[in-house]
C-alpha cells in the first residue's frame, strides 16, 4: 500500500464512506436489517458541519479505505464533555491493518485538543471488527454492550 494519510472528511467523501459502510453491513450481524444509506449520508454530513462532529477518513493511493464518526456531548452527570467514537468503517479487505488504528488515533488526538479526559473518550465496536486496533490505541473494554437479539 502506498501513501496513507487521514484528514476531515467533506460532503465529497460521503458516497465512498457509504460503500464502505454497505460492504461491511453485509458481513455484520445486521444484515437481516435495512441499511439506511440516506441516514448514514445526514449523520456524516451533520457531523462534518458540527463543531462537537467528527468525521475523519484515511485515504490510501487516492482513495478512502476507512473512516470514523464521532461526536463530543456533555456527559449526562459530570461537569464535563465526553466523546463517542459511533463507528469505525474499514474496508473490509483493509480489516487487521493499520487503518483502523490510524483513525483511532486521530480521534484521540481530536478528543485531547477539546480537552476530553481519557476515560471519557470511548469507541462503540459493535460489528465485530477492529478489537484488536482499539487494544493497540489504548482502549480497554469498560463493561458490556446487550443487546436484546428478540424481544419477548
Amino acid at each position: 500500500m502506498g501513501k496513507i494519510h487521514s484528514r476531515i472528511g467533506t460532503a465529497a467523501d460521503v458516497a465512498a464512506v457509504i460503500e464502505i459502510a454497505r460492504a461491511m453491513h453485509a458481513g455484520s450481524r445486521y444484515s437481516r436489517l435495512p441499511f439506511d444509506a440516506e441516514r448514514l449520508r445526514g449523520l456524516l454530513a451533520w457531523l462534518a458541519g458540527h463543531g462537537d462532529g467528527l468525521f475523519l477518513v484515511t485515504v490510501a493511493e487516492g482513495e478512502i479505505v476507512g473512516a470514523l464518526a464521532a461526536c463530543a456531548v456533555e456527559h449526562p452527570w459530570l461537569s464535563a464533555q465526553a466523546a463517542n467514537a459511533f463507528e469505525l468503517f474499514v474496508r473490509p479487505e483493509h480489516h487487521g491493518g493499520v487503518i483502523g488504528a490510524r483513525l483511532l488515533k486521530g480521534y484521540i488526538a481530536w478528543a485531547r485538543e477539546m480537552e476530553i479526559p481519557g476515560e471519557l473518550i470511548t469507541a462503540s465496536e459493535q460489528q465485530g471488527h477492529g478489537s484488536s486496533a482499539y487494544t493497540a490505541c489504548g482502549f480497554k473494554p469498560t463493561g458490556n454492550v446487550y443487546a436484546c437479539e428478540e424481544a419477548r
